[in-house]
């Protein structure tokens, strides 16, 4: 990865050798991070690569993590780079959603252009979706909108269609209030 340019943040196995050259100081916020140990080390046994920034997390309850990262997030407190591992599974609940979204054997397009104005039409309706109903839209309604843009689906169905899942959301939060309101109670 780094022979080709790119940066990194990824976790290391508890079996990882680490050769350490420099100790970070650390501050409050990285002792409440659950930060024990940052600086730059070297990894491996035989022939150590390096050195890369390498930081050792415990948190009460939790299994130790050491992370390592590439030289582009020096400028960050041992504490943000932990925090920027941490938000990790937003952005990859992110591409999770987006695959459901974009049914990517159907690409309309086999350009690297025509598959990004692909990808953003498919945020657009799903930000305009999410907007109207008050949640994120499943597959079943893009695809919806995917047969209506194909013309296998008139816009009668698609008006239906979308109000029918409309009508399944708000069933839903009311009937997670209901429960909300039931547990209170109880």
């Amino acid at each position: 990865m780094v022979t080709r340019g790119c940066d990194f943040l990824f976790r290391l196995r508890h079996s990882a050798v680490v050769h350490w050259e420099t100790q970070e100081s650390l501050t409050e916020a990285d002792r409440q991070a659950g930060i024990t140990q940052a600086g730059m080390a070297r990894l491996g046994h035989r022939n150590p690569k390096g050195p890369w920034r390498v930081i050792h997390l415990e948190r009460p309850g939790q299994e130790p993590v050491w992370l390592v990262a590439s030289g582009c997030f020096a400028q960050l407190s041992a504490a943000e780079v932990a925090e920027f591992y941490r938000q990790r599974w937003k952005i990859e609940g992110f591409f999770r959603w987006l695959k459901c979204l974009v049914p990517c054997r159907h690409w309309l397009a086999e350009s690297q252009p025509g598959v990004q104005f692909q990808v953003y039409l498919n945020l657009i309706a799903a930000l305009l979706l999410a907007q109207v109903l008050g949640e994120r839209p499943n597959r079943r309604m893009m695809e919806l909108l995917h047969f209506f843009h194909m013309g296998w689906a008139s816009e009668e169905d698609l008006v239906q269609g979308l109000l029918k899942a409309d009508r399944e959301a708000r069933r839903k939060r009311e009937l997670a209030a209901q429960k909300k309101a039931a547990a209170k109670i109880a």
